[in-house]
């Protein structure tokens, strides 16, 4: 393994290449080099770092992010996977009328994966959920949509949608406006590339979601 001299000189001959007109003393690049430890270092703990239970608890109420390396994390984890699901449970939306003792999948508001095919006509889309649909329809104005969300029962009220994806170790939170009547509408904007994307998960027939109060 080469000495601390010669990855001096390493560092050396790499910032002369990329600045030949910039002249560093060692202890420039001594400086230098730390400050990529340093770097390296936090970039493995955040990745190798397990999510705790008030980090989820946090991003199922809206109080926080998890980021895509602490969703890895997550999902390869089976103890700590099963506690987040119960935690979804517990923040899940019941659908009015449902005896307690049903099944959770009957039971809580869910947009379960599509078995058949969703209503599709140029830029609209429709799909259906037990409890409610959500549509995608063109606002005329540039590439905005309008995500709409439409409960059966107008007293429901969800402040936001867990979207996941079936053999995905990525997830996302739709934070949900309160709802008018029983509806939930979004504006979004394709030409913006996160909002592009969230359509693109919603249009997926693998992906699904739970309402959360």
């Amino acid at each position: 393994m080469p000495d601390s001299e010669t990855n001096r000189d390493l560092w050396l001959k790499l910032l002369e290449d990329r600045h030949p007109a910039v002249e560093l003393s060692a202890a420039e690049v001594e400086t230098f080099m730390a400050g990529v430890r340093d770097r390296l270092r936090a970039t493995l703990a955040e990745m190798t770092a397990l999510p705790t239970e008030p980090d989820l608890a946090a991003f199922l109420d809206q109080r926080g992010a998890l980021t895509h390396a602490q969703q890895r994390q997550l999902f390869a984890d089976p103890a700590l996977r099963a506690r987040f699901r119960a935690m979804v449970h517990d923040r899940a939306v019941e659908r009015p009328g449902a005896a307690a003792a049903a099944p959770a999948t009957t039971r809580l508001l869910q947009m379960p994966i599509q078995v058949a095919a969703a209503s599709a006509e140029a830029d609209r889309f429709e799909r259906r959920f037990p409890g409610g649909s959500l549509r995608i329809i063109p606002v005329g104005i540039d590439q905005q949509v309008y995500i709409v969300i439409t409960f059966d029962d107008p007293t429901i009220a969800a402040r936001a949608l867990l979207i996941e994806h079936a053999g995905s170790d990525r997830m996302r939170r739709l934070d949900l406006p309160p709802p008018d009547g029983g509806e939930v509408v979004l504006v979004v904007d394709l030409a913006v590339t996160e909002d592009a994307e969230l359509v693109g998960v919603l249009r997926d027939p693998q992906a699904c979601g739970t309402f959360l109060r």
